[in-house]
């Protein structure tokens, strides 16, 4: 399925990998931008084309950059915009660069897996749950944070790949250890964050 075309006939075939991720997001051939079957439903609905030549080049806030057409000067940049939960998993690997004493106050740094936990719960959501604030305690540990009306939510990443919550919902409190398997929601934590 054709869903934009580029200004450059000569792009060559080869898939695109965003981000480290080892997913194919599309392909290229003839200078046309194919839809793969392996992406994502919706993934890449709305492509934004911007060109360098009317100075939107560096406007891309909240844009996932797909792909560069054009030669010299007048490149164009396919873009769409990003989603809640693709913001929350940059700031989560962003903090991988994170020494000691990163808040100034002898904050331990980042623990890698604590973090990786972290993205790998982020990416385990589906729209059926709220999306959650990141957050990263002065013990080196990656967190995610609900604050709704009806749902007070704080998970804390604990570096042997468990999960400690608090949760309140309307007048419920949960709280508890659960394990994570890096692929899946723990079934405890399902009804109660989901929206």
């Amino acid at each position: 399925m054709q869903v934009n075309s580029t200004s450059s006939p000569l792009l060559p075939r080869f898939p695109l990998v965003v981000a480290g991720t080892a997913m194919v997001l599309a392909t290229f051939q003839m200078g046309q931008y194919f839809q793969s079957p392996s992406i994502a439903a919706g993934t890449c609905a709305q492509l934004l084309p911007i060109s360098s030549s009317n100075s939107e080049l560096g406007k891309f806030d909240n844009k996932l950059i797909l792909f560069t057409a054009g030669v010299g000067d007048e490149q164009t940049a396919y873009a769409r915009e990003t989603n809640e939960q693709e913001r929350t998993i940059a700031i989560l690997r962003g903090w991988k660069r994170y020494p000691d004493n990163w808040d100034h106050e002898m904050a331990k740094a980042p623990n890698p897996t604590s973090l990786q936990s972290a993205i790998s719960f982020m990416s385990s959501l589906s729209n059926e749950f709220m999306m959650p604030e990141p957050m990263l305690h002065d013990s080196g540990r990656a967190g995610l944070f609900w604050g709704e009306d009806q749902l007070y939510a704080d998970l804390e990443f604990l570096e042997n790949g468990s999960i400690a919550y608090y949760i309140e919902r309307g007048k419920d409190r949960h709280k508890g250890v659960v394990e994570f398997d890096k692929r899946n929601i723990p079934p405890v934590l399902k009804p109660l964050l989901t929206a």
